[in-house]
């Protein structure tokens, strides 16, 4: 099974250094610390979480309008301590309801399911957001594929439709695997112009996406964001840049979905992604 990995771990001024963090931290373990940062969520995905019951994670059951899946819980995994995304085409029975929890847009039928991890509430903001992850190279396990897939790491507000804020990190492997930075700010739409958005191709030099996992992160400052992969920067966005850097709080978010045409003539070989614990300090 190909996968994503992801390592959430948050840290925020709002809560004493001695306080325990949110999240399933390893009790006795030390964490890194980033200076003027404050350990506020970590995630180690050692046990299995239950997103039904959990205080800070749940799952998602949207969908993306251009898109080949729908997520569904059991697309969301959790084996050898990571968090698993897979992604495989829907069998009988899947959910094929138009209307969502957590997408305002009605929803067509879609051929595939994957999964979204997702924080419940909108309760992130500025800070240091870290995950390590792989890509799940679609093309690779599924020669016969006419699309690609895309592994996301966010802090994403909704509802989009009246507040859209997204910070994300994106791994593709459309047509090759490749690292995108982008950021979105807008308003009371349901699809916003470029003048919304921003996005950057980054490069990951001779790095393996696929079969090695690499940390990516980046920093969320009310004057800028700067995005890093394995400690390095690799795109910037400044306050006097269009779009406006995010102001409102989002929900921490981690998900695979898969470009139309993603299932080519079968399977998609049980893609899936993987993630180890995460980091945000804020």
């Amino acid at each position: 099974m190909a996968g994503l990995v992801a390592t959430l771990v948050a840290a925020a001024v709002l809560t004493a250094r001695s306080a325990r963090p949110f999240g399933h931290p390893s009790p006795g373990k030390a964490y890194p610390e980033r200076e003027n940062f404050t350990l506020w969520l970590v995630e180690e995905f050692g046990e299995p979480i239950d997103l039904d019951a959990d205080p800070v994670w749940t799952w998602s059951d949207g969908a993306l309008p251009g898109g080949a899946v729908r997520f569904v819980k059991d697309g969301v995994k959790f084996e050898n301590g990571r968090l698993v995304l897979e992604a495989k085409t829907a069998e009988p029975g899947s959910p094929t309801q138009s209307c969502s929890h957590a997408e305002a847009a009605w929803i067509d039928d879609k051929p595939m399911v994957s999964g979204e991890m997702r924080a419940r509430h909108n309760m992130f903001r500025y800070g240091y957001y870290e995950a390590k992850m792989r890509t799940l190279g679609l093309r690779r396990h599924n020669t016969t594929a006419s699309g690609g897939s895309v592994s996301s790491f966010s802090v994403f507000r909704d509802a989009r439709f009246k507040q859209w804020r997204d910070i994300n990190i994106e791994l593709s492997d459309e047509p090759y695997a490749s690292v995108t930075a982008r950021v979105l700010h807008a308003n009371s739409v349901a699809h916003p112009g470029l003048e919304a958005e921003a996005h950057m191709s980054c490069s990951a030099g001779d790095r393996n996406l696929e079969d090695e996992f690499h940390t990516y992160a980046f920093e969320w400052l009310p004057t800028s964001i700067t995005w890093y992969l394995d400690g390095v920067p690799i795109a910037h966005h400044a306050s006097n840049e269009e779009p406006p850097i995010p102001e409102l709080p989002g929900k921490v978010m981690m998900n695979l979905w898969v470009l139309d045409g993603g299932t080519g003539s079968g399977d998609v070989a049980a893609g899936g992604g993987r993630a180890s614990p995460p980091r945000h300090t804020e």
